[in-house]
């Protein structure tokens, strides 16, 4: 790699952690009734499927296993407007392979990427080879945090291209969906990035307006059910974004434990 100050990392988790986890398990009851006996899951997670999860991390769950699943890619950091970073820097074999950025979701992490990692670096003969480079967003798994109030996707879009020429890609692709698209849209959007750098921007989810202006004289059938169900997702699925986007501190201080 061109750049001294990227490292290798490596995931390890304390016997002890992990042993204290399972302890925590066996002394938490698990749920055993619904709020609203016929609520399904208007009121939150269902007591069946929250015993189900419970069972299975209690007495199936193998960390060692995820752990070594996690640490089978390539992990380094970077030390970026001093920051530490942490990516997966997973290279093909192919001369002709392209770089390519791919920036996850919220909430999410790299290990969305996992799956299709090995397929984009290592294809079956015939399909295009990439260099996959999947970063952890500030405040993201092994990230540091954002470093003041104010940071926002733009500032994350600018540590990722510094990121991308770190390691010597001068062009790249990049992939994104859901928060991670607002990164994939600014480097081929912005002139800084664009053309010159980036040189091909591929979206799976890129919201909207929750609430575009609309008239309903104007929509088809179909049109108009999509956004019945959209209005019916704003109402009353939205509870752990507002949670998470306006107090992210506290619900980080319950999920850390």
């Amino acid at each position: 790699m061109p750049s001294a100050d990227i490292k290798p990392f490596r995931l390890t988790v304390a016997d002890q952690e992990v042993q204290r986890l399972n302890t925590k398990l066996r002394d938490t009851p698990a749920p055993t009734n619904d709020v609203v006996p016929d609520a399904g899951n208007d009121s939150g997670i269902p007591s069946k499927w929250a015993r189900e999860m419970y069972d299975y991390w209690r007495d199936h769950f193998a960390w060692k296993t995820a752990e070594a699943h996690i640490n089978s890619f390539d992990h380094f950091t970077a030390e970026i407007e001093a920051l530490n970073i942490h990516f997966v820097h997973q290279q093909a074999q192919h001369k002709d392979a392209i770089p390519l950025l791919m920036v996850h979701e919220w909430p999410g992490s790299f290990y969305e990427f996992s799956e299709i990692t090995l397929l984009l670096t290592n294809p079956p003969a015939g399909p295009q080879a990439f260099h996959v480079i999947a970063p952890s967003i500030p405040g993201f798994c092994f990230s540091s945090p954002p470093p003041r109030r104010g940071w926002i996707m733009k500032d994350t879009t600018r540590l990722f291209h510094t990121l991308m020429m770190r390691l010597g890609y001068e062009q790249y692709a990049v992939q994104a969906g859901d928060w991670g698209q607002f990164v994939a849209r600014e480097l081929g959007a912005n002139p800084a990035y664009a053309g010159k750098h980036c040189k091909f921007v591929h979206l799976n989810y890129c919201p909207g307006s929750f609430d575009p202006e609309l008239n309903d004289e104007d929509l088809t059938g179909r049109e108009k059910a999509c956004r019945a169900k959209g209005v019916d997702w704003r109402t009353r699925h939205v509870g752990y974004a507002v949670l998470m986007r306006t107090r992210p501190q506290t619900v980080g201080w319950m999920l850390e434990d």
